[in-house]
């Protein structure tokens, strides 16, 4: 739909960033996978939908932006 209303997708640059902050005892499981659908399946799906036409031509670029949050422990960041 984008391709054929904008042209073709030759940039993708995502940001998903949804982090409630809580203790972990404090967070519901629909919460921890409410961020897990936005952040990492978000990322997943938008990638995976315009992947294949970038790769079919000659120059494209993809920018995935992300926090240390999701890689270092952070207090009130259990989710």
């Amino acid at each position: 739909e984008i391709a054929s209303s904008l042209g073709q997708v030759t940039l993708l640059i995502q940001c998903a960033a949804n982090m409630p902050g809580g203790d972990q005892g404090d967070i519901e499981d629909t919460q921890i996978n409410r961020v897990m659908d936005i952040n990492y399946s978000g990322t997943v799906h938008v990638t995976t939908a315009v992947l294949p036409a970038m790769l079919a031509i000659d120059s494209c670029e993809i920018a995935s932006i992300g926090s240390l949050a999701g890689r270092v422990l952070t207090h009130g960041m259990g989710a």
